[in-house]
């Protein structure tokens, strides 16, 4: 939700080190009580960007937020974060946990997520990893510092096993189509999503596997995420609008 007691700057922010975060959290009340904490903090404009699904990519890209602080449950969180990288890999994503278990903490790193908040952390927690998200790029606490780090392990391990088809290229419909496969959407979904037809999608799904080396859907917002040699994420023009 925009305030519109403050007015943009080209900095992102409202005053010289200022900070704009943009709010996705699920449920609404959460949301909401999360914009007005953080938007009543010094040094902090907090934009409401909606629940997780694919409004909210595009809430953040319309918004121009160089920060987001996301609150979801697990598999919603890591196609989230993943579309969000997909999308700009310079925005930086916190995540305030709903758990703590190594395997979430791994997903959500290989999805771009760059902060940790601990599942009973309060307001001044996710203003401490925000700010230092901020200058530093990556803040995990101590006590799940660790277990981000083993989580982390066979990825590092994946990214160096050689060459493979993720060196492709996607754009235009294609890189539309693997955002909301990331989000975990349905064909019918991203047909609705994209306004294109049922067989139109199957036939960019199927490239998009191709391109990324991945057998299965769910495997697309790792792999945007982590193949050995990033896949070019070429913005739409618009002669390509209509692929």
């Amino acid at each position: 939700m925009h305030n519109p007691r403050r007015g943009n700057r080209p900095d992102g922010g409202t005053a010289r080190g200022s900070i704009t975060v943009g709010i996705v959290a699920r449920p609404t009340i959460e949301r909401e009580a999360l914009v007005v904490a953080l938007d009543t903090a010094r040094g902090f404009r907090a934009l409401d960007c909606g629940d997780g699904i694919a409004e909210s990519v595009e809430r953040v890209r319309d918004l121009g937020v160089p920060i987001v602080l996301m609150a979801l449950d697990a598999g919603p969180s890591v196609s989230f974060a993943a579309s969000l990288r997909c999308m700009d890999p310079a925005i930086r994503i916190v995540a305030i946990l709903r758990t703590d278990a190594e395997a979430v903490l791994g997903r959500l790193a290989a999805a771009g997520v760059v902060g940790f908040v601990p599942p009973t952390a309060g307001l001044a927690a996710c203003i401490r990893t925000l700010r230092s998200v901020r200058s530093r790029g990556f803040d995990c606490p101590p006590e799940l510092a660790a277990a981000v780090l083993r989580a982390r392990e066979p990825l590092a391990a994946y990214r160096t096993s050689g060459d493979g088809p993720g060196q492709g290229e996607l754009r235009g419909r294609r890189l539309e189509v693997a955002a909301c496969l990331a989000q975990g959407l349905t064909n019918k979904e991203i047909c609705l999503q994209l306004r294109i037809a049922e067989g139109t999608v199957k036939s960019h799904v199927h490239s998009v596997l191709t391109a990324l080396g991945v057998q299965r859907r769910w495997e697309v917002a790792g792999a945007l995420r982590i193949r050995p040699a990033p896949v070019a994420l070429v913005p739409r023009s618009p002669a390509e609008r209509d692929e």
